[in-house]
């Protein structure tokens, strides 16, 4: 059941990060370019923002990485979603751990410019509880990267889970843990997303 789960889980995924939050950004951006267009120009003062990259990396959370074609598969489905999200600069999707153990956490992520990231997120997060179930939502600590952070319960094809998801200036991104407590989750997502984000000035 695990693989055909993962794949419904793949198909959310995109719908959460390039679906919704696609369509938003492209409207927002739309009506930011007409109203520049029609403004009369004010000076502004810049500062420089810091540089935010998302990356697959070769563990998470000390779980490996799972490399057998029919997870690859879902995860070059995973990086679908990112792909639609206007300015994405980088895109990720990946699954980690071990099935025997039923020990699985799925990750998707983009990195791109978010002006309000709280609103487009909470547009993105809307998907995933209606797709998804979820249930029990609530803010979640973003760790020291900041930005805006909630976690919830949920269930595919009958299987328990938990999504996390955050959102600051440059990305926005997923984390699903399978086999785990709301309470586990939130307390491992800090640390999981500081490893698939980097930012640095």
């Amino acid at each position: 059941m695990v693989p055909i789960t993962l794949m419904s889980i793949a198909v959310v995924l995109v719908l959460c990060v390039g679906g919704s939050t696609a369509v938003y950004l492209a409207g927002r951006n739309a009506a930011k370019d007409l109203g520049g267009a029609l403004a009369t120009p004010t000076p502004t003062t810049t500062t420089e923002a810091p540089t935010i990259t998302v990356v697959e990396p070769k563990t998470l959370g000390s779980r490996p990485k799972l490399t057998d074609p029919k997870f690859l598969a879902v995860g070059e489905q995973l990086r679908e979603g990112p792909a639609n999200v206007p300015g994405a600069t980088q895109r990720i999707g990946a699954l980690y751990g071990t099935v025997a153990k039923r020990d699985i956490v799925i990750v998707a992520a983009a990195a791109a410019p978010l002006e309000d990231p709280q609103r487009e997120f909470e547009t993105a997060f809307a998907d995933g509880i209606k797709e998804l179930k979820l249930t029990g939502v609530t803010r979640a600590d973003p760790g020291t990267l900041g930005g805006v952070a909630r976690c919830g319960k949920g269930e595919a094809d009958g299987d328990r889970l938990i999504m996390c998801g955050w959102a600051d200036e440059g990305s926005i991104g997923w984390v699903i843990w399978y086999f785990t407590s709301l309470s586990k989750a939130k307390g491992e997502f800090p640390k999981i997303r500081a490893e698939v984000e980097k930012k640095s000035n």
